[in-house]
């Protein structure tokens, strides 16, 4: 768990192995959330809440990120926010739950899904 008040404040996580729980929380101005990758190997219910509340906010993520149960859940409040993630970070089990209340957001999911092999 980690907890950021203030301005220009950045976070990165990497976390591997069993029972892994992962939370943030910012608050300030110019803050913003980059490179997380997170693997749970549990059958416990476990998740990742990434919580952004001021101005000009940023969640970017484009890290593998494991199966869980329920997912990933992304909130920002404020003004200027956006939120980028791939497909790696969409876990298969979970799915991702993003909520954005404020002024001026973007929201990009890069996901693809093909039935059979491209060459």
């Amino acid at each position: 768990m980690a907890i950021q008040m203030g301005t220009d404040n950045t976070i990165s996580a990497n976390q591997k192995g069993k029972n892994n729980y992962l939370a943030f929380l910012q608050n300030g101005k110019n803050n913003s959330i980059t490179g997380v990758s997170q693997e749970n190997s549990s059958d416990k219910v476990l998740f990742d809440t990434f919580i952004q509340i001021g101005e000009n906010l940023s969640f970017s993520a484009t890290e593998d990120s494991k199966p869980k149960p329920n997912g990933n859940k992304v909130n920002q409040s404020g003004i200027n926010l956006s939120l980028q993630v791939n497909n790696q970070f969409v876990n298969s089990l979970g799915g991702i739950e993003i909520n954005q209340k404020g002024k001026d957001m973007s929201v990009v999911i890069d996901q693809s899904y093909f039935l059979f092999p491209m060459k």
